[in-house]
């Protein structure tokens, strides 16, 4: 197989290689190992099509075909898959959660995991008559240690201003909100005891 098939073969299969190593999605657990193993996939890969593309011109060499016309083949290109870019995890993370939201007072919506922060990809946020409300994070109950604010304020009154019926919704194509210690709690605060109500989905990785 010579000229513009043999150029489609080796162009269409590095491009499945790589495209593959850039839409696989590490759990966050075994985030390195799993980027080794890739990696040495790849390298695998992209042995096997040199080593075709020698056959290929060995056979060429042989049968004393004439040298393709068109452009020459470009070499192969080596993935190293730690070099990728850096996908939103609420992008391509499997493992997203839901949180659904229905309260009267300040809440803990996710409880933080060591070494993790928590990244909101989307919120729907509905207030049964007027409300401010903030979205915080820190340790505590309702993350009133070390309290950092996610959306509005850590203090009350300076929060997000629902009127009644009111609210938010947004997200779901990637992270829009996202804490900044890891390991902290994700809270709704919120400053008078209206039903607040609605959901949030999230991840949580480093």
């Amino acid at each position: 197989m010579t000229g513009p098939r043999r150029k489609i073969v080796w162009g269409g299969a590095a491009a499945v290689a790589i495209a593959w190593l850039a839409l696989a999605p590490a759990r966050s657990a075994d985030a390195q190992a799993t980027l080794v193993a890739q990696e040495a996939t790849a390298r695998a890969m992209l042995s096997t099509l040199r080593s075709v593309d020698a056959s290929l011109q060995a056979v060429r060499l042989a049968l004393r075909l004439p040298t393709p016309t068109g452009p020459r083949l470009p070499l192969p290109v080596d993935v190293n898959v730690r070099q990728m870019p850096s996908w939103d995890k609420c992008l391509l993370d499997p493992g997203k959660g839901n949180v659904a939201i229905s309260q009267t007072a300040s809440t803990k919506l996710v409880a933080g995991l060591p070494g993790t922060i928590v990244r909101i990809c989307s919120v729907a946020l509905v207030a049964g008559a007027a409300e401010i409300v903030s979205f915080t994070e820190g340790t505590g109950t309702t993350c009133g240690t070390g309290t950092l604010a996610v959306s509005g304020s850590t203090t009350a009154a300076n929060g997000e201003s629902f009127a009644a019926n009111g609210g938010r919704a947004g997200g779901g194509f990637g992270t829009i909100m996202l804490t900044k210690t890891p390991g902290n709690d994700l809270c709704l605060a919120q400053s008078t005891t209206s039903r607040v109500a609605g959901n949030i989905t999230f991840v949580q990785a480093p």
